[in-house]
C-alpha cells in the first residue's frame, strides 16, 4: 500500500484563479476487510476537504483560490494490515498571490482615509506586505519616480514571511508638503519572474510650515505682528492657536483656512520668550511651530509705586534688568560702586549696583545702560534713589509743666513706629507723634522714634532728640532781719533757675496788682544748666488783713518761667502818747510811724523826767 504521486495543478495562482490537488495510490484490496480511506487537509487549520474519486486517484479543486486557501495540503490514506490501522501521508504547498496591501503608519496613529494624512515634522512609515511564495528585491514609486536609499528615505531590506515578505519605507522627516502624492510598492516573485505591483496610496502633508515675527528684536512699547502659514485641510477653515507670553487667551487677528495672524499692539517685557502657533485639523492631527521673540528694556527692580528706596546707614542693592537678547558685555552705571553683572534668564541680564552704608547724598538718580549684540541696539534706564531716614521733630526746649509734641518724620512706606526715652521703650506709643503733657524736669531726656517699613524694606531708628526742660528751681528769700518783714524793709529774693542759657529780663509782679517792677540782676551759673539770682525789692503796705502777699518774678528772656513766692510783711507802730495833766506833746515822723514826741507844761508847772 502507498501514495505514488500528490499534485497541485497549478502550485503558484493569482487570487481567483482554480487549482486542482491529485492524490494517487497503489494498493491490492484482495483479501481486505475494507476499503482504505482517502482525505485531504489544510495543514494550517486541520480542515478535511471533500473529495472526488477519478480513476485511480483522489481529487480536490477549488474554483477561486482566495488568500486563505494557501498553505500546505496534506493527502492521508488509512489502512490495515496485520499490525493494525496505519495512516500514509504527503503533502504538497498552493501558493496564492494577492495584491500587495499597502499601508502608512504615522507618529501619532491615526485612522486614514483617502487621502492618507501625515504631519509635518514627523516620521511617516510605508508598508508593503506580499502575500504568496518569496519574492526578489521591492522597489518603492512616488508617482513614477522609484525611491531611493538617502537623507529623506530609509529603505529596509525586505522580511521574508511564510508565505510572503514585508517590506517598509521611511520618510524620516516630513519637512514640507513635496512629500504629498502617490505611492506604491513592486517586487517580481521568484518562481516565474512574475511582477506583482500595490494598489496606489495618495498621501497628504498637514502642519503649521512656518511662523515669522515682524519685528524679532523689537524694544518695549513697539507693534508687532506674528504670522504663522500652514497647509490646508478640507473643512479645516481656522485650525490656529497661539500661545504668547505675558498673554492670557491670545485671539487671532485673522485667519484663514491657510494662515493665522496675530499681532501685539504694544509690546512689553513680559512677551520676550518663545511664540507658538498650533494647528489641530479635524482629524485629530496637530503640530506647532514657534518663534522666540526679545522684547528689549531695561527696568529697576524694587520699585515701589515708582520709588525706590534706600536706608540711610545702611547697605543698598540696586538691580537693573536689560530684558531681551544677549548683550555685547557688562551692564554699565554711571556711578562708582560695586557692580556685578550676571545672567538672569534667558531673555534677561542682571545687573547689581551696591551701595556699602546709604548717606543722604546718594539720594540721585542712577542710570544703567547696555549694548545688544544683535544689530546696534542699546537701552537704558534712570531712576531716582529715594534716601529713608528718620528724624524726630518738635519743641526742644519746653517750660516746666508745659505740653510739646514729638513727631516722627517721614512716614512714607512707614508699617508701625515705637519710641524709646533713653534707651527704655515707652509703653504703648505707637503713632508716628508722641505727646508730653505737664512736664518736669523729670522729662528731660533724648527722645528715639523707630519705624518699620512696609515691603521688608527694613527698620530705621533716629539719632536721639533731646527735649531740655526750662523753669524755676526754686525762689527762696534770704538775708531775712527776723521773724517778719516790714514795709519799707529790703527783701532779698534767690532764684535758681534752669536754662540753658544765662536768664535775664526779671520781672517782679505783686499778685492781682497790674504795677510790675523790673529788675536786674547778675545770674551765676552753679552746674551745667542751673543759674542763681537775687532779687532785691522794699516792702510795700499790704491791705490783706493776714499780711501775705503773693509776689512772682517772671524771666521774660528764658521762655517767659514765672514761680510764685508767699510773703508776710507787718506794719511797725507804737503806741499813742497821751498829753499830760496841765501840759501838750508834739510828735515828728510820719502818719503811723512817730519818730520822737516832745512833752511841754503849762505856765506854773514843772515838768518832772526827760522832755523827749
Amino acid at each position: 500500500m502507498r501514495i505514488t504521486e500528490v499534485t497541485a495543478t497549478p502550485a503558484y495562482l493569482d487570487v481567483g484563479a482554480r487549482f486542482d490537488l491529485s492524490c494517487k495510490t497503489s494498493w491490492d484490496v484482495s483479501g481486505l476487510s475494507y476499503t482504505p480511506a482517502v482525505r485531504w487537509k489544510l495543514s494550517k487549520d486541520g480542515s478535511e476537504k471533500a473529495l472526488t474519486l477519478q480513476a485511480d486517484h483522489y481529487k480536490y479543486s477549488v474554483a477561486k483560490a482566495a488568500a486563505t486557501d494557501m498553505g500546505v495540503y496534506k493527502c492521508e490514506v488509512d489502512f490495515k494490515d496485520d499490525n493494525g490501522i496505519k495512516t500514509l501521508t504527503k503533502d504538497v504547498t498552493v501558493y496564492v498571490r494577492s495584491t500587495p496591501v499597502f499601508s502608512i503608519a504615522v507618529a501619532p496613529a491615526t485612522n486614514f482615509h483617502a487621502p492618507s494624512t501625515a504631519l509635518l515634522g514627523v516620521p511617516i512609515t510605508l508598508s508593503c506586505v506580499f502575500s504568496g511564495d518569496p519574492i526578489g528585491d521591492v522597489s518603492w514609486y512616488k508617482g513614477n519616480v522609484i525611491l531611493t536609499d538617502t537623507e529623506a528615505y530609509d529603505l529596509a531590506k525586505a522580511t521574508a514571511t511564510t508565505y510572503g515578505a514585508t517590506s517598509t519605507a521611511t520618510i524620516k522627516k516630513v519637512e514640507d508638503d513635496k512629500y504629498e502624492g502617490e505611492y506604491k510598492c513592486k517586487a517580481n516573485y521568484k518562481e516565474g519572474n512574475k511582477e506583482t505591483e500595490s494598489n496606489a496610496l495618495t498621501l497628504a502633508i498637514l502642519g503649521a510650515t512656518t511662523i515669522t515675527s515682524s519685528k524679532q528684536y523689537s524694544n518695549k512699547g513697539d507693534p508687532v505682528t506674528f504670522t504663522c502659514n500652514y497647509l490646508e485641510n478640507t473643512g479645516d477653515g481656522s485650525p490656529a492657536t497661539w500661545v504668547v507670553p505675558g498673554v492670557t487667551s491670545p485671539t487671532a487677528s485673522s485667519n484663514s483656512a491657510t494662515q493665522s495672524v496675530y499681532k501685539l499692539t504694544s509690546a512689553t517685557v513680559e512677551n520676550n520668550g518663545i511664540v507658538k502657533c498650533k494647528v489641530t485639523y479635524s482629524n485629530s492631527l496637530t503640530n506647532e511651530v514657534q518663534v522666540e521673540q526679545y522684547v528689549r528694556d531695561a527696568v529697576f527692580q524694587n520699585v515701589i509705586a515708582g520709588k525706590l528706596y534706600g536706608l540711610k546707614g545702611k547697605q543698598a542693592v540696586l538691580t537693573c534688568v536689560v530684558h531681551g537678547d544677549k548683550l555685547k558685555g557688562d551692564v554699565k552705571w554711571d556711578a562708582e560702586g560695586t557692580k556685578n553683572t550676571e545672567a538672569y534668564t534667558s531673555e534677561s541680564t542682571k545687573s547689581t549696583f551696591t551701595l556699602s552704608s546709604v548717606k543722604e547724598s546718594d539720594g540721585k538718580e542712577y542710570t544703567c545702560s547696555a549694548d545688544y549684540a544683535e544689530g546696534e541696539g542699546k537701552t537704558s534706564k534712570k531712576q531716582l534713589l529715594t534716601v529713608l531716614k528718620v528724624t524726630v521733630s518738635g519743641t526742644a526746649t519746653v517750660n516746666k509743666g508745659g505740653d510739646t509734641t514729638l513727631t516722627c518724620d517721614p512716614v512714607d512706606v512707614a508699617d508701625t513706629f515705637s519710641w524709646k526715652k533713653g534707651t527704655d521703650p515707652i509703653p504703648n506709643q505707637t503713632g508716628n507723634t508722641l505727646a508730653l503733657t505737664g512736664v518736669d524736669f523729670a522729662a528731660a531726656a533724648g527722645y528715639k522714634c523707630a519705624v518699620v517699613y512696609k515691603h521688608s524694606l527694613g527698620s530705621l531708628e533716629s539719632e536721639a532728640y533731646p527735649v531740655f526742660v526750662q523753669g524755676f528751681v526754686s525762689l527762696v528769700q534770704i538775708n531775712k532781719a527776723g521773724t517778719y518783714n516790714e514795709i519799707g524793709e529790703t527783701i532779698t529774693l534767690k532764684a535758681t533757675i534752669r536754662s540753658q542759657s544765662k536768664p535775664g529780663g526779671f520781672k517782679l509782679l505783686k499778685k492781682d496788682a497790674t504795677d510790675t517792677l523790673t529788675k536786674t540782676g547778675n545770674p551765676t551759673q552753679k552746674t551745667n544748666k542751673d543759674w542763681e539770682v537775687e532779687l532785691e525789692f522794699k516792702a510795700a503796705e499790704v491791705d490783706d488783713a493776714s499780711k501775705k502777699v503773693v509776689y512772682k518774678v517772671v524771666a521774660e528772656q528764658t521762655g517767659n518761667i514765672e514761680k510764685t513766692i508767699e510773703l508776710q510783711i507787718f506794719e511797725a507802730t507804737c503806741l499813742e502818747l497821751s498829753a499830760p495833766e496841765h501840759g501838750s506833746i508834739s510828735c515828728s515822723g510820719t502818719e503811723n510811724i512817730k519818730n520822737s514826741c516832745t512833752v511841754s507844761c503849762n505856765r506854773g508847772y514843772t515838768y518832772l523826767g526827760q522832755k523827749t
